[in-house]
């Protein structure tokens, strides 16, 4: 039950955060605490150990399932964003099932190798999230407090008024190409 329990407590901190701190920040987040539970789990000799390792995987499980879907549905076309963000789940509950059939071995203290192998695709992940871009929609929110905020769906916003001339890389062209939109600089009307 420790590792719901952190869960839950790590979604609300997640959702908390997430805007300061943007989806990338919360999975490297997830990432490291998910290193953190493994090696805490794999070299646990009392039960009080064992419990901060699992206390470190539910706060990782609960910052990769609050960040995870929210990135891949932000960066994702519409035409394949139902399939992405299924993915996720899938793949979250592949590697449930392998850790099972890992604990099934007759090696005395299957636990160990576990919580120890669970470190190695969360290591991967940490690496591979140092070319994982920023969400264009986080980066919009970073840069951008307009009141037509809603005007986003339609990549109709006014680039006059946003600070987008201080940077090389405008989010919101970023989005509206993974929109396959064209983002149009529209002239305010006051």
């Amino acid at each position: 039950a420790l590792p719901y329990l952190a869960a839950s407590l790590a979604i609300v901190i997640a959702y908390v955060i997430s805007g300061k701190v943007g989806r990338r920040g919360i999975m490297f987040l997830a990432a490291g605490l998910y290193i953190g539970a493994g090696l805490f789990g794999a070299g646990a000799e009392t039960l009080m150990v064992l419990a901060c390792g699992r206390f470190l995987f539910g706060m990782g499980l609960g910052f990769a399932v609050h960040s995870v879907p929210l990135y891949v549905g932000e960066v994702t076309p519409s035409f394949i964003r139902g399939f992405f963000v299924s993915a996720v789940t899938v793949m979250e509950q592949l590697g449930m099932l392998l850790a099972f059939c890992i604990a099934l071995n007759n090696n005395p203290q299957p636990w160990r190798l576990t919580f120890g192998l669970a470190s190695i695709p969360a290591a991967a992940a940490l690496l591979l999230l140092l070319w994982v871009p920023e969400s264009p929609r986080w980066e919009l929110k970073r840069y951008l407090v307009l009141p037509e905020w809603d005007a986003l769906e339609d990549c109709d916003l006014v680039e006059n008024h946003a600070p987008w001339r201080k940077y090389p890389k405008s989010p919101l062209r970023t989005l509206c190409r993974v929109r396959r939109r064209r983002a149009v600089e529209v002239r305010p009307e006051y």
